[in-house]
């Protein structure tokens, strides 16, 4: 519970060097703004900065009004992968998502959706590494696959909420 805490606690939120608050602040003028990335009716923000779990990163997502992301096409995992490729230096990143696995369904957590599309590391998931979803941003081989893990792992975090417009934060 502390670790949750403390999380929280740092996760007012620091990103990418403005502190990050729900609405205003008698101390702002004006809130300051996450750079967000837009894809289809979606807004995106990519926590790059620090790593967290499963938990912690729907906990951060929320603070933002955001959910962690689900992907639900080919074309919404090719912008991922390129947006994660402009934004960290390193050949290999990995992010967690909202999908879980329920008996041998996997969904979307934020949408209550079944996965339509997927894009598996392999053939298939391995069905005994864990029951959470992540994907692996690999820039040696241009290719951001899926991960079946263990939501205790500690990855960076993709917040998917709504486009332009009604999201509580807009890009610079």
């Amino acid at each position: 519970m502390l670790a949750k805490i403390s999380f929280l606690v740092c996760c007012a939120f620091l990103a990418n060097g403005a502190w990050v608050t729900k609405g205003g602040s008698a101390n702002y003028q004006d809130p300051p703004s996450l750079p967000l990335y837009y894809f289809g009716r979606s807004s995106y923000y990519f926590q790059s900065f620090s790593t967290a779990t499963q938990e912690q990163g729907v906990l951060f997502c929320k603070n933002l009004n955001m959910g962690l992301v689900s992907i639900e096409s080919k074309q919404e995992n090719d912008f991922l992968f390129e947006t994660v490729g402009s934004l960290v230096d390193y050949e290999i990143s990995t992010f967690w998502t909202s999908g879980l696995k329920n008996g041998a369904t996997w969904y979307w957590v934020t949408t209550g959706k079944a996965f339509t599309y997927t894009n598996w590391a392999g053939d298939t998931p391995s069905n005994d590494t864990g029951n959470s979803l992540a994907v692996i941003q690999d820039s040696t081989k241009m290719t951001m696959e899926w991960s079946e893990t263990n939501s205790s792992e500690a990855y960076f975090v993709i917040c998917e909420g709504e486009g332009a417009g009604n999201s509580t934060f807009s890009a610079n």
